[in-house]
């Protein structure tokens, strides 16, 4: 099975004539051993996504409590309240 973009170095490309040679060598294992390793890779990969979704989904429903509560702050006088306390007003 061809590549979907071949381009003329593919023949002499140093990772395929390398997986010729261990092909030849009879080194199936480690072949499997690689092929193994690069889709535990690939998953990690599509874990990682889904974990940066989740984290930027979480921030984005936290600014959104936040925007409610400080409007809420905002419409009964708390932030005014919160002010004169902390600037050591009544």
């Amino acid at each position: 099975m061809t590549s979907p973009m071949v381009d003329e170095t593919e023949e002499g490309h140093p990772a395929w004539l390398r997986l010729k040679k261990m092909h030849e060598r009879g080194d199936f294992e480690k072949i499997e051993r690689m092929v193994e390793f690069w889709d535990s890779l690939e998953t990690l990969g599509r874990a990682g996504n889904l974990i940066r979704k989740a984290i930027v989904l979480a921030g984005k429903v936290l600014l959104w409590f936040a925007g409610i509560f400080a409007a809420y702050l905002a419409y009964t006088d708390g932030i005014a309240k919160l002010l004169g306390r902390s600037s050591g007003g009544q």
